[in-house]
């Protein structure tokens, strides 16, 4: 089995202890209006409020490698200090972003891969 040692310094850019780490941090503000939400399809608008509220307690790890549990354990125990509540980290694999990892915590996104660093160049190309 490989060492999982590379994911570390993602780890410990979080815990804010790398100086100089390079992450593009995004975060998505929705302009909600209760008034228009709940009319005709309150149903529907409730179980979208869940599932919201739901997402800000799960930390979806996308990885282009493999990915070990106390990898797993550290994002989710950084994170969880971070955004003040307990975080369960998920897995998915997505080998679209070459190398490193994308983290997202309901709304936010901690990006440290490959495929991120290079549409950033792009951008600013």
């Amino acid at each position: 089995m490989a060492s999982q040692d590379h994911y570390y310094p993602f780890v410990s850019w979080l815990n804010g202890k790398m100086p100089g780490g390079s992450m593009n941090i995004r975060s998505v503000a929705l302009d909600f209006s209760y008034k228009s939400t709940f009319h005709a399809e309150a149903p529907e608008a409730y179980e979208r409020l869940i599932a919201t509220e739901l997402g800000r307690s799960q930390a979806l790890v996308e990885h282009a490698g493999a990915v070990s549990e106390d990898v797993l354990h550290s994002i989710a125990a950084v994170l969880g200090k971070r955004y003040g509540r307990t975080l369960t980290a998920t897995t998915r694999a997505n080998p679209a972003l070459i190398a490193g990892l994308r983290v997202r915590v309901g709304d936010d996104v901690y990006e440290s891969s490959v495929a991120g660093q290079l549409a950033s160049l792009a951008a600013s190309v």
